[in-house]
């Protein structure tokens, strides 16, 4: 659902600096289309789901790009 209400997909969490600054598009993005807002409570969780998830996938494409020498020593380091 996040990708959904957060207009431009999941490149928005990816792209926001804050829970304000993505809660700021998402509010925008219902006005634009008509949509009526939910609750101030379910707008920040929503948006704190999507930055969470918005860092994983920003870690996990960082961690890829990891050669398998940097990788092996993070690991054992940890």
């Amino acid at each position: 659902m996040v990708p959904v209400i957060c207009g431009s997909g999941l490149s928005a969490a990816e792209d926001a600096r804050s829970n304000e600054d993505l809660a700021h598009r998402f509010i925008v993005r219902c006005r634009e289309t008509s949509t009526i807002l939910p609750a101030v409570s379910t707008i920040e969780r929503l948006c704190a789901d999507a930055l969470v998830a918005a860092e994983w996938r920003i870690e996990t494409r960082i961690a890829e790009n990891l050669t398998a020498d940097v990788r092996d020593h993070r690991q054992t380091s940890e």
